[in-house]
């Protein structure tokens, strides 16, 4: 996984994206640089303007809370 990176980086590619064969989720889960889609869903409530503007501009990066990887929706691939 790291040399598959590297190479990327070392043609100049800025992103890669596709499926990826279960057994390496491990080893990509751990690259500070990935970024995982999962199919699920978030529900915001908020009264601070700033944040649902953002929401609304599509313009908001929403990531698990600290401690939430107990559960299997934050995880599971479904």
């Amino acid at each position: 996984v790291e040399a598959m990176l590297f190479h990327l980086q070392e043609e100049g590619h800025i992103a890669a994206q596709g499926r990826v064969d279960p057994r390496y989720l491990n080893a990509l889960s751990q690259q500070s640089i990935m970024f995982f889609r999962l199919k699920a869903n978030v529900c915001v409530v908020t009264a601070n303007e700033d944040i649902l503007g953002a929401i609304q501009r599509n313009d908001i990066f929403i990531g698990g809370l600290a401690g939430e990887s107990w559960s299997r929706l934050s995880t599971d691939f479904y």
